[in-house]
């Protein structure tokens, strides 16, 4: 056995915890992995023997958990070991290896033509009983006559009416109004309440139209 090489190799001999194990996952996986896959070996017995690796226990171990590298195993016993996993495992080369799954499709295939044929009734009868099938007449449809669209209705929108609000310079004031708004010293909402406005602005637009009619009136 090789001595000194400190790589997790493909066919490298490893002390596993209590125990020896042989890695048999590929270099690419392990080169890329913090673990590696691998058997179990019985026994120190210098590796050359293949009854002593048991291809029925494989596990998964990390390469910390490997302590140290105890030597690589022979091609030709590496070669015979693969044998043994590719059988434990069902795994083999070519085609070979597939028939089994052939053999169930072609089965299946078989079991699938033949519960069609017993279950699904033939669509065209037979010929003997071609004058037992009764005969349907043709109905034609009558021509369905136009339906005439009735001309829908029309929906005119009202105009909108001048909602004005109430022009409050067409009010009639009296003179006693007009020196209680203008001459009199009364606060505009003292104005507000004895004549109903309700905003401000009111007071201000009637004291301006009075002061307008009185200059007119007086000129």
């Amino acid at each position: 056995m090789a001595k000194g090489l400190n790589k997790h190799l493909h066919g490298t001999v490893w002390r596993w915890t209590d125990e020896f194990v042989l890695i048999i996952s590929s270099d690419e996986y392990n080169s890329g992995s913090l673990d590696v896959n691998c058997i179990s070996i019985a026994a120190d017995t210098g590796f050359d023997d293949i009854n002593c690796f048991l291809c029925n226990q494989i596990h998964t171990a990390k390469k910390e958990e490997l302590s140290s590298y105890e030597g690589a195993v022979p091609a030709l016993t590496l070669a015979a070991i693969k044998t043994k996993i590719q059988k434990q495992l069902n795994l083999g080369n070519g085609l070979g290896n597939l028939q089994p799954v052939l053999d169930t499709a072609t089965k299946l295939v078989g079991q699938l033509v033949q519960m069609d044929s017993t279950s699904v009734p033939s669509v065209v009868p037979a010929a003997e009983n071609v004058d037992k099938v009764p005969h349907v007449e043709e109905t034609k449809e009558e021509p369905k006559e136009e339906q005439r669209e009735e001309p829908r209705e029309t929906h005119t929108r009202k105009p909108k009416e001048d909602k004005k609000k109430p022009d409050r310079q067409r009010r009639e004031y009296s003179d006693a109004d007009v020196a209680f708004i203008l001459d009199g010293n009364h606060t505009v909402e003292e104005i507000m309440a004895r004549y109903g406005f309700k905003k401000r602005v009111d007071v201000s637009r009637i004291k301006t139209y009075l002061k307008a009619r009185r200059k007119k009136r007086n000129s």
